[in-house]
């Protein structure tokens, strides 16, 4: 990078050798770096210039070529030379007015070189001032890398180097995950940008994603890209670097020129943060995935009730913060779909649970501590704390249950919002019932994860389903195959059998009659048929079952039998 630093054609024609220089052309780039100084001395120069070389000449070695003269000045800018210097006097009287009109036209520096100065005396000056810039920035650069260095030895997470950046650059930054939420932001230090100037309207959650319409993912890929665009009716820039750790993408540093363009030196700085964030956050993990092993096997123990002591789980459970003198209730969200969409392979899956958990982890630190976090299998568990007063009747229980399942039901759906991003397919929530003893914890969850296999098979409303929501199905749940067959073969088999056989719907009809309670009108509205088609496929399955529907013991067992059957579908 040192190499790479240099001082502007317009900074150099400030120093004293050069203040007498006339711009003949090419006043666009005045701005273009110059990391060199050479002479001119050979007609095939070409072949020896560095991007970034300021060239001197007093056209000696082509003075007689009218045709190299004519393509000189092109064949420097193709080769991104800083600019061209001529002292005509000598060996040409002026320079040639096609030089500068192509300098004019590629905004290509050209010099006139007063005729009295030396070329050492341009040189030394020019090339002691680059050395100054590259000292210079070197100085800065290594106290920017022992600030971000501190911060990292001092124990500083994600939001303490985002801060650290801020200062030393003096512009807004954030920093995004994968999915560009931002992590952390800071504003510079005169606040021209705040956090709510990118936090899209509307988001309840302030979980603080980057709007889609100012961030353009098709311009987020490799190192450094710079996009204009547009906030609170400015026009700014917007530098964005990949945050890469194991190989991996990990996030994105963003940041906003609210006051200046950004040096090279603070490009520098950025890179280094990105470098550091990039640890960081592989370090985090690493804890995460260590502190999720020893979570996970008391959490094992918990819900499978095996543990002998109460005493002893109790030690362990406080030595990792949680308190289990709280009665919890267990909300089960099963990722099997997401395992099958990408064809049960167990290495992307374990990354998809991880990731989610990292998130939620992150998201219940801050906002619901007191909620317990683990995983099993293809399911990720949570203890949520319950506060039931026991001495209250039970009229004022009840009540407060309806209540705590309706606020289960909001903090889902938040934690919902945030799975949503992250996986493809849709997750379904069992919840289980609470309990004011710890090793009742085991039932808990055992009714969630009954409520994730019955629910996979039935029609629901909602992807969030309690164990006290599943009625009937309840008790089908305990039941044997054998069983189920039997009782489906009793009841509802033979009308299953007619439908195959000529191609008619008339177990939909029969369940479209419980639905309905036996109300026939209502059944015509919601299959979309003449009342009288309706009562003529009524009276049909009665025949083809030998059943009457006005009997309550044969209406019952052709319902549980309807229920059965879809129990059946998926095996269970």
């Amino acid at each position: 990078m040192p190499k790479e630093i240099g001082i502007t054609v317009r900074e150099a024609l400030e120093l004293n050798p050069l203040k007498d220089v006339k711009v003949i052309a090419g006043q666009q780039g005045l701005d273009n770096t110059i990391k060199y100084i050479n002479v001119m001395e050979v007609p095939d120069i070409l072949d020896w210039v560095k991007e970034g070389e300021f060239l001197i000449t007093t056209t000696y070695s082509m003075r007689d070529d009218f045709k190299l003269l004519s393509t000189l000045i092109p064949k420097l800018d193709d080769s991104n030379l800083a600019g061209l210097g001529i002292k005509p006097g000598r060996y040409i009287e002026e320079i040639p007015e096609m030089m500068v009109k192509q300098a004019d036209e590629l905004g290509f520096p050209l010099l006139e070189l007063p005729y009295e100065v030396s070329f050492s005396e341009i040189m030394e000056t020019v090339l002691s001032e680059i050395l100054n810039e590259q000292a210079s920035f070197l100085k800065m650069s290594f106290d920017m890398h022992s600030h971000l260095m501190d911060v990292v030895l001092d124990g500083g997470g994600i939001s303490e180097i985002t801060g650290t950046l801020s200062q030393l650059i003096n512009s807004p930054v954030a920093i995004v995950d994968p999915k560009f939420k931002i992590l952390s932001f800071s504003p510079c230090k005169e606040e021209k940008m705040n956090l709510s100037d990118i936090i899209p309207k509307g988001d309840e959650l302030g979980s603080n994603y980057l709007d889609k319409e100012l961030i353009k993912k098709d311009k987020l890929v490799g190192r450094f890209k710079r996009t204009e665009i547009e906030m609170n009716d400015n026009d700014l820039y917007q530098m964005s670097i990949p945050i890469m750790g194991g190989r991996k993408l990990r996030g994105h540093i963003f940041v906003w020129e609210v006051n200046q363009k950004l040096k090279k030196v603070d490009l520098m700085a950025i890179e280094r943060s990105a470098t550091v964030a990039a640890l960081e956050m592989v370090n985090q993990q690493a804890i995460f995935e260590v502190e999720r092993k020893y979570r996970n096997e008391l959490l094992y123990d918990i819900t499978s009730g095996k543990f002998d002591s109460r005493i002893t789980v109790m030690e362990r459970a406080n030595s990792i913060g949680w308190d289990l003198n709280k009665n919890y209730t267990v909300i089960l969200f099963d990722l099997t779909a997401n395992q099958r969409s990408i064809n049960n392979c167990q290495k992307t899956f374990q990354e998809l649970k991880s990731t989610v958990l990292s998130e939620l982890n992150l998201y219940l630190k801050n906002k619901y501590p007191e909620v317990i976090l683990g995983d099993r299998g293809s399911n990720i568990i949570l203890l949520y704390p319950v506060d039931i007063d026991v001495d209250k009747t039970v009229e004022e229980q009840q009540t407060t249950l309806e209540k705590l399942q309706d606020q289960i039901t909001e903090f889902v759906q938040e934690l919902l919002r945030i799975t949503d991003r992250l996986v493809k397919q849709e997750l379904i929530v069992g919840v289980g019932n609470y309990y004011d003893d710890i090793k009742r914890l085991q039932d808990s969850y055992e009714e969630a994860k009954s409520v994730l296999k019955v629910v996979n098979v039935i029609k629901r409303d909602s992807n969030i389903v309690f164990f006290d929501d599943l009625g009937i199905y309840r008790l089908l749940y305990n039941l044997e195959s054998d069983e189920i067959d039997s009782f489906i073969s009793d009841t509802i088999r033979s009308l299953v059998e007619y439908d195959q056989k000529n191609n008619t719907e008339f177990v939909d009809t029969l369940e479209q009659y419980f639905i309905c309670n036996g109300n026939l009108k209502k059944m015509a509205d919601n299959l979309f048929l003449h009342y009288n088609s309706v009562l003529y496929r009524v009276e049909r399955i009665q025949k083809i079952m030998d059943v009457d529907l006005d009997d309550r013991e044969q209406r019952l067992n052709l319902e549980i039998g309807l229920k059965l059957m879809n129990f059946n579908k998926e095996g269970i």
